[in-house]
Protein backbone atom coordinates (compact mmCIF):
# COMPACT_ATOMS: atom_id res chain seq x y z
CA UNK A 1 0.00 0.00 0.00
CA UNK A 2 1.30 3.46 -0.89
CA UNK A 3 2.48 5.75 1.91
CA UNK A 4 -0.20 8.27 0.99
CA UNK A 5 -2.94 5.65 1.34
CA UNK A 6 -1.50 4.47 4.65
CA UNK A 7 -1.59 8.03 5.89
CA UNK A 8 -5.25 8.34 4.82
CA UNK A 9 -6.23 5.14 6.60
CA UNK A 10 -4.32 5.83 9.80
CA UNK A 11 -6.79 7.53 12.11
CA UNK A 12 -4.87 6.99 15.36
CA UNK A 13 -3.27 10.41 15.40
CA UNK A 14 -6.63 12.06 14.65
CA UNK A 15 -8.36 10.05 17.38
CA UNK A 16 -5.83 11.24 19.95
CA UNK A 17 -6.88 14.81 19.32
CA UNK A 18 -10.58 14.12 19.67
CA UNK A 19 -12.51 12.22 22.34
CA UNK A 20 -13.91 8.97 20.94
CA UNK A 21 -17.68 8.61 21.52
CA UNK A 22 -18.64 5.94 24.04
CA UNK A 23 -22.39 6.59 23.97
CA UNK A 24 -25.34 4.65 22.63
CA UNK A 25 -24.44 1.74 20.38
CA UNK A 26 -25.24 2.29 16.71
CA UNK A 27 -26.50 -0.88 15.05
CA UNK A 28 -26.24 0.18 11.39
CA UNK A 29 -23.27 -1.38 9.58
CA UNK A 30 -22.52 1.94 7.88
CA UNK A 31 -20.98 3.27 11.11
CA UNK A 32 -18.24 0.64 10.83
CA UNK A 33 -16.66 3.00 8.31
CA UNK A 34 -16.59 5.95 10.71
CA UNK A 35 -14.90 7.00 13.91
CA UNK A 36 -17.43 8.67 16.20
CA UNK A 37 -16.12 11.66 18.11
CA UNK A 38 -17.61 14.23 20.46
CA UNK A 39 -17.53 17.95 19.81
CA UNK A 40 -19.10 20.74 21.78
CA UNK A 41 -22.34 20.48 19.80
CA UNK A 42 -22.62 16.68 19.93
CA UNK A 43 -21.45 13.52 18.13
CA UNK A 44 -19.74 13.63 14.75
CA UNK A 45 -18.69 10.85 12.40
CA UNK A 46 -15.24 10.92 10.79
CA UNK A 47 -14.72 8.82 7.67
CA UNK A 48 -11.93 6.33 8.34
CA UNK A 49 -10.66 6.68 4.78
CA UNK A 50 -10.70 10.40 3.90
CA UNK A 51 -11.37 12.04 7.28
CA UNK A 52 -14.53 13.76 6.02
CA UNK A 53 -16.68 14.84 8.98
CA UNK A 54 -20.48 14.76 9.24
CA UNK A 55 -22.97 15.33 12.03
CA UNK A 56 -24.05 12.13 13.84
CA UNK A 57 -26.21 13.50 16.64
CA UNK A 58 -29.84 14.52 17.01
CA UNK A 59 -32.23 12.97 14.49
CA UNK A 60 -29.55 12.33 11.88
CA UNK A 61 -30.01 8.96 10.18
CA UNK A 62 -27.61 6.88 8.12
CA UNK A 63 -28.49 8.11 4.62
CA UNK A 64 -25.79 10.76 4.33
CA UNK A 65 -23.16 8.50 5.86
CA UNK A 66 -24.05 5.69 3.45
CA UNK A 67 -23.99 8.01 0.43
CA UNK A 68 -20.59 9.38 1.39
CA UNK A 69 -19.09 5.91 1.77
CA UNK A 70 -20.42 4.87 -1.64
CA UNK A 71 -18.76 7.89 -3.30
CA UNK A 72 -15.57 8.08 -1.21
CA UNK A 73 -12.50 7.69 -3.48
CA UNK A 74 -10.28 6.73 -0.56
CA UNK A 75 -12.74 3.98 0.40
CA UNK A 76 -12.73 2.66 -3.19
CA UNK A 77 -8.93 2.47 -3.11
CA UNK A 78 -9.09 0.70 0.22
CA UNK A 79 -11.52 -1.92 -1.09
CA UNK A 80 -9.40 -2.49 -4.18
CA UNK A 81 -6.30 -3.18 -2.12
CA UNK A 82 -8.13 -5.01 0.71
CA UNK A 83 -10.90 -7.03 -1.00
CA UNK A 84 -12.09 -8.84 2.16
CA UNK A 85 -11.34 -6.35 4.90
CA UNK A 86 -14.57 -4.37 4.31
CA UNK A 87 -16.81 -7.33 5.15
CA UNK A 88 -18.17 -6.71 8.63
CA UNK A 89 -21.04 -8.95 9.73
CA UNK A 90 -23.29 -8.06 12.62
CA UNK A 91 -26.10 -10.58 13.16
CA UNK A 92 -28.49 -8.15 14.82
CA UNK A 93 -28.11 -5.72 11.93
CA UNK A 94 -28.66 -8.56 9.46
CA UNK A 95 -31.89 -9.66 11.19
CA UNK A 96 -33.14 -6.07 11.42
CA UNK A 97 -32.54 -5.46 7.71
CA UNK A 98 -34.17 -8.80 6.82
CA UNK A 99 -37.26 -7.86 8.85
CA UNK A 100 -37.47 -4.45 7.15
CA UNK A 101 -37.18 -6.13 3.74
CA UNK A 102 -39.99 -8.60 4.51
CA UNK A 103 -42.33 -5.89 5.80
CA UNK A 104 -41.55 -3.38 3.05
CA UNK A 105 -41.96 -5.83 0.14
CA UNK A 106 -44.56 -8.13 1.68
CA UNK A 107 -42.39 -11.23 1.38
CA UNK A 108 -43.41 -14.57 2.86
CA UNK A 109 -41.91 -15.18 6.29
CA UNK A 110 -40.75 -18.59 5.11
CA UNK A 111 -38.28 -17.01 2.66
CA UNK A 112 -35.64 -16.99 5.42
CA UNK A 113 -35.53 -20.77 5.04
CA UNK A 114 -35.50 -20.81 1.23
CA UNK A 115 -32.31 -22.60 0.21
CA UNK A 116 -31.44 -20.14 -2.58
CA UNK A 117 -31.89 -17.17 -0.28
CA UNK A 118 -29.52 -18.80 2.21
CA UNK A 119 -27.00 -19.57 -0.57
CA UNK A 120 -27.12 -15.96 -1.79
CA UNK A 121 -26.47 -14.50 1.65
CA UNK A 122 -23.69 -16.97 2.42
CA UNK A 123 -22.04 -16.04 -0.87
CA UNK A 124 -22.13 -12.37 0.10
CA UNK A 125 -20.79 -13.15 3.57
CA UNK A 126 -19.78 -16.63 4.81
CA UNK A 127 -20.35 -15.49 8.39
CA UNK A 128 -24.12 -15.14 7.94
CA UNK A 129 -26.09 -17.16 10.49
CA UNK A 130 -29.27 -19.00 9.53
CA UNK A 131 -32.63 -17.68 10.77
CA UNK A 132 -35.71 -19.87 11.25
CA UNK A 133 -39.18 -18.76 10.20
CA UNK A 134 -40.22 -18.81 13.85
CA UNK A 135 -37.45 -16.40 14.82
CA UNK A 136 -38.18 -14.02 11.96
CA UNK A 137 -41.91 -14.15 12.79
CA UNK A 138 -41.14 -13.04 16.34
CA UNK A 139 -39.06 -10.10 15.08
CA UNK A 140 -41.61 -9.10 12.41
CA UNK A 141 -44.50 -9.15 14.88
CA UNK A 142 -42.39 -7.18 17.34
CA UNK A 143 -41.74 -4.53 14.70
CA UNK A 144 -45.45 -4.38 13.82
CA UNK A 145 -46.38 -3.97 17.50
CA UNK A 146 -43.82 -1.17 17.83
CA UNK A 147 -45.36 0.62 14.82
CA UNK A 148 -48.92 0.16 16.12
CA UNK A 149 -47.91 1.87 19.33
CA UNK A 150 -45.91 4.57 17.57
CA UNK A 151 -48.78 5.47 15.24
CA UNK A 152 -51.37 5.19 18.02
CA UNK A 153 -53.34 3.10 15.55
CA UNK A 154 -55.35 1.25 18.18
CA UNK A 155 -57.41 4.43 18.66
CA UNK A 156 -57.86 5.09 14.94
CA UNK A 157 -59.06 1.79 13.42
CA UNK A 158 -62.69 2.02 12.33
CA UNK A 159 -63.16 -0.94 9.99
CA UNK A 160 -61.14 -3.42 7.96
CA UNK A 161 -62.28 -4.85 4.62
CA UNK A 162 -61.00 -8.36 3.87
CA UNK A 163 -61.82 -11.48 1.91
CA UNK A 164 -62.76 -14.84 3.43
CA UNK A 165 -59.26 -16.25 4.02
CA UNK A 166 -59.09 -18.06 7.36
CA UNK A 167 -55.77 -16.40 8.17
CA UNK A 168 -57.50 -13.03 7.93
CA UNK A 169 -60.23 -14.17 10.32
CA UNK A 170 -57.64 -15.16 12.92
CA UNK A 171 -55.80 -11.88 12.46
CA UNK A 172 -59.03 -9.91 12.87
CA UNK A 173 -59.90 -11.72 16.10
CA UNK A 174 -56.49 -10.91 17.54
CA UNK A 175 -56.61 -7.31 16.37
CA UNK A 176 -60.14 -6.81 17.71
CA UNK A 177 -59.01 -7.86 21.19
CA UNK A 178 -55.97 -5.55 21.06
CA UNK A 179 -57.92 -2.58 19.71
CA UNK A 180 -61.27 -2.91 21.50
CA UNK A 181 -60.19 -1.74 24.94
CA UNK A 182 -58.69 1.56 23.75
CA UNK A 183 -61.06 2.41 20.90
CA UNK A 184 -63.56 5.22 21.20
CA UNK A 185 -66.12 3.29 19.14
CA UNK A 186 -67.88 -0.07 19.67
CA UNK A 187 -65.76 -2.48 17.65
CA UNK A 188 -67.66 -5.76 17.71
CA UNK A 189 -68.14 -8.11 14.78
CA UNK A 190 -70.95 -6.04 13.30
CA UNK A 191 -68.89 -2.86 13.19
CA UNK A 192 -65.35 -3.94 12.58
CA UNK A 193 -64.74 -6.69 10.03
CA UNK A 194 -66.09 -5.94 6.53
CA UNK A 195 -66.06 -8.74 3.98
CA UNK A 196 -65.31 -7.85 0.38
CA UNK A 197 -68.69 -7.78 -1.42
CA UNK A 198 -67.31 -8.69 -4.84
CA UNK A 199 -65.40 -11.59 -3.32
CA UNK A 200 -68.48 -13.04 -1.65
CA UNK A 201 -70.48 -12.58 -4.86
CA UNK A 202 -67.83 -14.62 -6.65
CA UNK A 203 -67.97 -17.40 -4.06
CA UNK A 204 -71.77 -17.63 -4.31
CA UNK A 205 -71.80 -17.64 -8.12
CA UNK A 206 -68.97 -20.19 -8.29
CA UNK A 207 -71.10 -22.57 -6.19
CA UNK A 208 -73.88 -22.33 -8.76
CA UNK A 209 -71.44 -23.04 -11.58
CA UNK A 210 -70.35 -26.28 -9.93
CA UNK A 211 -73.87 -27.68 -10.32
CA UNK A 212 -73.60 -27.67 -14.13
CA UNK A 213 -69.97 -28.75 -14.21
CA UNK A 214 -70.55 -31.70 -16.57
CA UNK A 215 -72.14 -29.52 -19.25
CA UNK A 216 -69.43 -26.88 -18.91
CA UNK A 217 -66.68 -29.50 -19.28
CA UNK A 218 -68.19 -30.62 -22.58
CA UNK A 219 -68.29 -27.04 -23.79
CA UNK A 220 -64.68 -26.48 -22.81
CA UNK A 221 -63.62 -29.30 -25.09
CA UNK A 222 -64.62 -27.10 -28.02
CA UNK A 223 -61.39 -25.23 -27.29
CA UNK A 224 -59.72 -27.76 -29.57
CA UNK A 225 -61.31 -25.87 -32.47
CA UNK A 226 -58.32 -23.53 -32.54
CA UNK A 227 -55.72 -26.31 -32.11
CA UNK A 228 -55.24 -26.67 -35.88
CA UNK A 229 -56.00 -24.80 -39.10
CA UNK A 230 -58.08 -27.76 -40.30
CA UNK A 231 -60.43 -27.56 -37.29
CA UNK A 232 -60.73 -23.79 -37.61
CA UNK A 233 -61.68 -24.17 -41.26
CA UNK A 234 -64.21 -26.88 -40.39
CA UNK A 235 -65.77 -24.64 -37.72
CA UNK A 236 -65.94 -21.66 -40.10
CA UNK A 237 -67.67 -23.89 -42.64
CA UNK A 238 -70.15 -25.05 -40.00
CA UNK A 239 -71.01 -21.41 -39.26
CA UNK A 240 -71.59 -20.69 -42.96
CA UNK A 241 -73.73 -23.82 -43.41
CA UNK A 242 -75.90 -22.83 -40.45
CA UNK A 243 -76.80 -19.57 -42.18
CA UNK A 244 -79.60 -17.72 -40.44
CA UNK A 245 -79.82 -20.35 -37.72
CA UNK A 246 -76.86 -18.82 -35.86
CA UNK A 247 -76.12 -15.27 -34.84
CA UNK A 248 -72.52 -16.09 -34.01
CA UNK A 249 -69.73 -14.06 -35.57
CA UNK A 250 -66.14 -13.94 -34.40
CA UNK A 251 -64.20 -16.34 -32.20
CA UNK A 252 -65.18 -18.79 -29.51
CA UNK A 253 -64.14 -17.47 -26.07
CA UNK A 254 -62.47 -19.80 -23.59
CA UNK A 255 -62.73 -19.37 -19.84
CA UNK A 256 -60.42 -19.36 -16.84
CA UNK A 257 -61.78 -22.25 -14.82
CA UNK A 258 -61.30 -20.50 -11.47
CA UNK A 259 -63.25 -17.38 -12.54
CA UNK A 260 -66.99 -17.85 -12.88
CA UNK A 261 -67.53 -14.62 -14.78
CA UNK A 262 -65.21 -15.78 -17.57
CA UNK A 263 -67.19 -19.06 -17.72
CA UNK A 264 -70.37 -16.98 -17.88
CA UNK A 265 -69.00 -15.09 -20.91
CA UNK A 266 -67.85 -18.31 -22.57
CA UNK A 267 -71.31 -19.87 -22.24
CA UNK A 268 -73.10 -16.67 -23.31
CA UNK A 269 -71.11 -16.49 -26.55
CA UNK A 270 -71.33 -20.25 -27.14
CA UNK A 271 -75.13 -20.11 -26.94
CA UNK A 272 -75.09 -17.84 -30.00
CA UNK A 273 -72.98 -20.47 -31.77
CA UNK A 274 -75.01 -23.50 -30.60
CA UNK A 275 -76.03 -24.74 -34.05
CA UNK A 276 -72.52 -24.31 -35.46
CA UNK A 277 -70.91 -26.10 -32.51
CA UNK A 278 -73.38 -28.99 -32.78
CA UNK A 279 -72.72 -29.30 -36.53
CA UNK A 280 -68.96 -29.15 -36.03
CA UNK A 281 -69.08 -31.92 -33.38
CA UNK A 282 -71.42 -34.05 -35.51
CA UNK A 283 -69.21 -33.84 -38.58
CA UNK A 284 -65.87 -34.29 -36.83
CA UNK A 285 -66.98 -36.92 -34.31
CA UNK A 286 -63.92 -36.04 -32.20
CA UNK A 287 -65.82 -34.42 -29.34
CA UNK A 288 -68.65 -35.54 -27.09
CA UNK A 289 -72.05 -34.27 -28.24
CA UNK A 290 -73.74 -31.57 -26.16
CA UNK A 291 -77.38 -32.60 -25.83
CA UNK A 292 -80.35 -30.23 -25.99
CA UNK A 293 -81.06 -30.66 -22.29
CA UNK A 294 -77.49 -29.63 -21.52
CA UNK A 295 -77.76 -26.58 -23.79
CA UNK A 296 -80.94 -25.67 -21.94
CA UNK A 297 -79.12 -25.99 -18.62
CA UNK A 298 -76.33 -23.72 -19.87
CA UNK A 299 -78.90 -21.15 -20.99
CA UNK A 300 -80.59 -21.19 -17.57
CA UNK A 301 -77.20 -20.63 -15.96
CA UNK A 302 -76.58 -17.50 -18.05
CA UNK A 303 -80.04 -16.05 -17.36
CA UNK A 304 -79.90 -16.80 -13.64
CA UNK A 305 -76.39 -15.51 -13.03
CA UNK A 306 -76.91 -12.43 -15.16
CA UNK A 307 -78.13 -10.75 -11.94
CA UNK A 308 -74.78 -11.54 -10.32
CA UNK A 309 -72.91 -10.31 -13.37
CA UNK A 310 -74.67 -6.94 -13.22
CA UNK A 311 -73.83 -6.56 -9.52
CA UNK A 312 -70.25 -7.73 -10.03
CA UNK A 313 -69.73 -5.18 -12.80
CA UNK A 314 -71.13 -2.49 -10.52
CA UNK A 315 -68.89 -3.40 -7.60
CA UNK A 316 -65.91 -3.76 -9.92
CA UNK A 317 -66.36 -0.34 -11.49
CA UNK A 318 -63.85 2.46 -11.23
CA UNK A 319 -66.27 4.44 -9.05
CA UNK A 320 -65.28 2.44 -5.93
CA UNK A 321 -68.79 1.87 -4.50
CA UNK A 322 -68.94 2.11 -0.74
CA UNK A 323 -71.20 1.31 2.18
CA UNK A 324 -74.38 3.05 0.93
CA UNK A 325 -74.55 0.38 -1.83
CA UNK A 326 -74.15 -2.62 0.47
CA UNK A 327 -77.59 -3.37 1.89
CA UNK A 328 -79.52 -3.13 -1.38
CA UNK A 329 -77.02 -5.52 -2.99
CA UNK A 330 -77.24 -8.11 -0.22
CA UNK A 331 -81.04 -8.04 0.05
CA UNK A 332 -81.47 -8.26 -3.74
CA UNK A 333 -79.27 -11.37 -3.82
CA UNK A 334 -81.12 -12.82 -0.83
CA UNK A 335 -84.44 -12.19 -2.56
CA UNK A 336 -83.21 -13.80 -5.79
CA UNK A 337 -82.00 -16.94 -4.02
CA UNK A 338 -85.10 -17.16 -1.84
CA UNK A 339 -87.42 -16.99 -4.85
CA UNK A 340 -85.30 -19.57 -6.68
CA UNK A 341 -86.34 -22.23 -4.18
CA UNK A 342 -89.86 -21.98 -5.66
CA UNK A 343 -88.76 -21.79 -9.31
CA UNK A 344 -90.52 -24.30 -11.61
CA UNK A 345 -87.17 -25.22 -13.18
CA UNK A 346 -85.39 -28.06 -11.43
CA UNK A 347 -82.06 -26.74 -12.77
CA UNK A 348 -82.60 -23.38 -11.06
CA UNK A 349 -83.57 -24.99 -7.75
CA UNK A 350 -80.57 -27.32 -7.92
CA UNK A 351 -78.26 -24.42 -8.66
CA UNK A 352 -79.71 -22.14 -5.99
CA UNK A 353 -79.38 -24.57 -3.07
CA UNK A 354 -75.56 -24.48 -2.65
CA UNK A 355 -75.58 -20.78 -3.51
CA UNK A 356 -78.00 -20.14 -0.67
CA UNK A 357 -75.76 -22.09 1.72
CA UNK A 358 -72.80 -19.94 0.73
CA UNK A 359 -74.88 -16.77 1.12
CA UNK A 360 -76.03 -17.88 4.56
CA UNK A 361 -72.44 -18.54 5.63
CA UNK A 362 -71.31 -14.95 5.05
CA UNK A 363 -74.42 -12.77 4.88
CA UNK A 364 -77.02 -14.39 7.13
CA UNK A 365 -76.53 -11.36 9.39
CA UNK A 366 -76.40 -8.04 7.62
CA UNK A 367 -73.53 -5.78 8.63
CA UNK A 368 -74.92 -3.02 10.84
CA UNK A 369 -72.17 -0.55 10.08
CA UNK A 370 -72.69 -0.97 6.32
CA UNK A 371 -76.46 -0.73 6.73
CA UNK A 372 -75.89 2.72 8.21
CA UNK A 373 -74.56 3.76 4.83
CA UNK A 374 -78.08 3.52 3.43
CA UNK A 375 -79.46 5.75 6.20
CA UNK A 376 -76.73 8.30 5.49
CA UNK A 377 -77.66 8.42 1.81
CA UNK A 378 -80.08 11.38 1.58
CA UNK A 379 -81.72 9.83 -1.49
CA UNK A 380 -82.98 6.77 0.41
CA UNK A 381 -82.83 6.78 4.24
CA UNK A 382 -85.53 4.92 6.24
CA UNK A 383 -88.05 4.62 3.40
CA UNK A 384 -85.66 2.55 1.30
CA UNK A 385 -84.78 0.45 4.34
CA UNK A 386 -88.46 -0.39 4.83
CA UNK A 387 -88.96 -1.20 1.14
CA UNK A 388 -85.96 -3.53 1.00
CA UNK A 389 -86.96 -5.54 4.06
CA UNK A 390 -90.61 -5.60 3.00
CA UNK A 391 -89.58 -7.49 -0.14
CA UNK A 392 -88.38 -10.35 2.06
CA UNK A 393 -90.18 -10.40 5.40
CA UNK A 394 -93.61 -10.11 6.97
CA UNK A 395 -94.48 -6.69 8.50
CA UNK A 396 -93.65 -7.71 12.09
CA UNK A 397 -90.18 -8.90 11.10
CA UNK A 398 -89.64 -5.78 8.98
CA UNK A 399 -90.46 -3.56 11.95
CA UNK A 400 -88.03 -5.46 14.18
CA UNK A 401 -85.14 -5.26 11.73
CA UNK A 402 -85.69 -1.58 10.94
CA UNK A 403 -85.88 -0.71 14.65
CA UNK A 404 -82.68 -2.64 15.31
CA UNK A 405 -80.77 -0.66 12.69
CA UNK A 406 -82.27 2.66 13.81
CA UNK A 407 -81.40 2.01 17.49
CA UNK A 408 -77.84 0.99 16.66
CA UNK A 409 -77.50 4.07 14.45
CA UNK A 410 -78.54 6.32 17.34
CA UNK A 411 -76.13 4.51 19.69
CA UNK A 412 -73.24 5.07 17.31
CA UNK A 413 -74.27 8.72 16.96
CA UNK A 414 -74.02 9.10 20.75
CA UNK A 415 -70.48 7.65 20.70
CA UNK A 416 -69.48 10.16 18.05
CA UNK A 417 -71.16 13.02 19.84
CA UNK A 418 -69.39 12.31 23.12
CA UNK A 419 -65.98 12.16 21.49
CA UNK A 420 -66.21 14.83 18.81
CA UNK A 421 -65.37 18.51 18.97
CA UNK A 422 -68.75 19.23 17.41
CA UNK A 423 -70.61 18.05 20.55
CA UNK A 424 -68.32 17.63 23.52
CA UNK A 425 -71.14 16.44 25.79
CA UNK A 426 -74.46 14.77 25.11
CA UNK A 427 -76.44 14.83 28.34
CA UNK A 428 -79.44 12.81 27.20
CA UNK A 429 -79.94 10.17 24.54
CA UNK A 430 -83.17 11.95 23.67
CA UNK A 431 -81.13 14.82 22.28
CA UNK A 432 -79.21 12.44 20.05
CA UNK A 433 -82.36 10.72 18.86
CA UNK A 434 -84.04 14.03 18.03
CA UNK A 435 -80.99 15.14 16.01
CA UNK A 436 -80.98 11.87 14.07
CA UNK A 437 -84.73 11.99 13.48
CA UNK A 438 -84.46 15.60 12.35
CA UNK A 439 -82.12 14.52 9.55
CA UNK A 440 -84.15 11.42 8.68
CA UNK A 441 -87.29 13.55 8.34
CA UNK A 442 -85.71 15.93 5.85
CA UNK A 443 -87.08 15.74 2.27
CA UNK A 444 -85.29 13.24 0.04
CA UNK A 445 -82.55 14.53 -2.22
CA UNK A 446 -83.44 13.94 -5.87
CA UNK A 447 -81.05 11.52 -7.55
CA UNK A 448 -79.24 12.80 -10.64
CA UNK A 449 -76.10 12.05 -12.66
CA UNK A 450 -73.99 14.66 -10.89
CA UNK A 451 -74.98 13.58 -7.37
CA UNK A 452 -71.99 13.17 -5.04
CA UNK A 453 -72.85 11.89 -1.59
CA UNK A 454 -69.78 13.25 0.19
CA UNK A 455 -70.28 16.68 -1.33
CA UNK A 456 -73.84 16.55 -0.05
CA UNK A 457 -72.63 15.82 3.48
CA UNK A 458 -70.04 18.56 3.25
CA UNK A 459 -72.91 20.98 2.75
CA UNK A 460 -74.80 19.44 5.71
CA UNK A 461 -71.81 19.61 8.07
CA UNK A 462 -72.96 22.91 9.58
CA UNK A 463 -76.49 21.74 10.33
CA UNK A 464 -75.53 18.20 11.37
CA UNK A 465 -71.84 18.23 12.36
CA UNK A 466 -71.83 14.91 14.22
CA UNK A 467 -73.74 13.09 11.50
CA UNK A 468 -71.29 14.58 9.00
CA UNK A 469 -68.43 13.00 10.94
CA UNK A 470 -70.23 9.66 10.85
CA UNK A 471 -70.84 10.03 7.13
CA UNK A 472 -67.17 10.81 6.57
CA UNK A 473 -66.11 7.53 8.22
CA UNK A 474 -68.92 5.18 7.20
CA UNK A 475 -69.24 6.26 3.57
CA UNK A 476 -65.48 5.96 3.16
CA UNK A 477 -65.50 2.23 3.99
CA UNK A 478 -64.44 0.27 0.89
CA UNK A 479 -66.65 -2.78 0.49
CA UNK A 480 -64.74 -4.40 -2.35
CA UNK A 481 -61.29 -4.76 -3.88
CA UNK A 482 -61.71 -3.11 -7.27
CA UNK A 483 -58.21 -3.70 -8.56
CA UNK A 484 -58.10 -7.47 -8.02
CA UNK A 485 -61.57 -8.07 -9.40
CA UNK A 486 -60.96 -5.87 -12.43
CA UNK A 487 -57.78 -7.76 -13.17
CA UNK A 488 -59.56 -10.98 -14.09
CA UNK A 489 -62.43 -9.18 -15.81
CA UNK A 490 -60.17 -7.22 -18.17
CA UNK A 491 -60.70 -7.92 -21.83
CA UNK A 492 -63.87 -9.96 -21.37
CA UNK A 493 -66.44 -7.21 -21.87
CA UNK A 494 -66.07 -7.25 -25.66
CA UNK A 495 -65.34 -10.95 -25.93
CA UNK A 496 -61.64 -10.35 -26.50
CA UNK A 497 -60.28 -12.91 -24.07
CA UNK A 498 -59.39 -15.81 -26.38
CA UNK A 499 -57.26 -18.22 -24.38
CA UNK A 500 -55.01 -20.78 -25.97
CA UNK A 501 -54.91 -24.37 -24.73
CA UNK A 502 -51.42 -23.77 -23.36
CA UNK A 503 -52.47 -20.64 -21.44
CA UNK A 504 -55.45 -22.31 -19.78
CA UNK A 505 -53.33 -25.31 -18.83
CA UNK A 506 -50.84 -22.96 -17.22
CA UNK A 507 -53.66 -21.14 -15.41
CA UNK A 508 -55.03 -24.41 -14.02
CA UNK A 509 -51.59 -25.51 -12.87
CA UNK A 510 -50.99 -22.28 -11.01
CA UNK A 511 -54.47 -22.31 -9.45
CA UNK A 512 -53.97 -25.84 -8.14
CA UNK A 513 -50.59 -25.16 -6.51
Amino acid sequence: MADQDRQILNSNQFAEKQKIVRGKKRTSAVWNHYDLITKTDGAWGVCKYCKHEMKAHGHVGTTNARRHTEKCDAYVKYVQTNPTSNVVYDHNTYVKMFVESIIYHGYALSMVEHIKTIDLHRYLNPNVKDISRYTITKYVMGEHKSLLNEWDIEKKVFSITLDNASANDKMIEKLRKDVHSSSLLPLDGKYFHIRCVAHILNLIAQKGLQMIDASVKKLREVRFIDSSDARLSAFDKAILDCGDRTSFHGKFVLDVTTRWNSTYNMIRIALDAKEAIDLFILRGRELEMIFDEEWKELGIFVIFLNHFMILLNFFSSTQYPTSNSYLACVINIEKLLYDSHKDPSNAVRRMAKPMWEMFDKYWSEHSLILSFGLLLDPRYKMACLNDLYSSLYVPVAVEGKVNEIHSAFVALYECYAKNSQAHMVVQHSVMAKSDVDSYLNLPFVVDHDGFHILECWKEQSVSYPTLALMARDILAIPITFVASVSAFSAGEENGEEVLSVAREATTDDVANE
